[in-house]
């Protein structure tokens, strides 16, 4: 005789005990509602989240995750950046070579009064 097994009649598992500590981080669970959001979005379901940069540029910008437009707005203002920093070098090279003729000078007049006593 055969044995059949339902829910009213079937009898409960121990199931998969694990007594080893947890490995979560708190706050990287995403919902049901937001799973379902990134997949229509296109986004990776990867277990934990991922920031959206929008805004203010961090640091930790992950340029797989980005399409090419942002891509190329990064660059465009890394390279409007170095430029600026390029400008602010050459200028504070400008103002020392300055400051040094200046002190050449000044330098210079000292030893002419100097062997203008002698």
């Amino acid at each position: 005789m055969k044995k059949i097994i339902n829910m009213l009649n079937a009898e409960p598992s121990q199931g998969q005990v694990n007594n080893q500590p947890s490995q979560t981080i708190p706050d990287q669970s995403m919902t049901i509602k937001e799973l379902l959001i990134r997949y229509a979005k296109g986004l990776p379901l990867e277990g934990e989240k991922t920031p959206i940069w929008e805004g203010e540029e961090g640091y930790d910008i992950d340029p797989n995750k980005l399409d090419l437009a942002e891509i190329e707005e990064l660059a465009e203002k890394a390279r409007e950046e170095l430029k600026e920093i390029n400008t602010r070098v050459e200028e504070d090279i400008k103002k020392a070579k300055s400051r040094s003729k200046k002190v050449i000078t000044d330098v210079e007049e000292i030893t002419d009064e100097n062997n203008t006593n002698i």
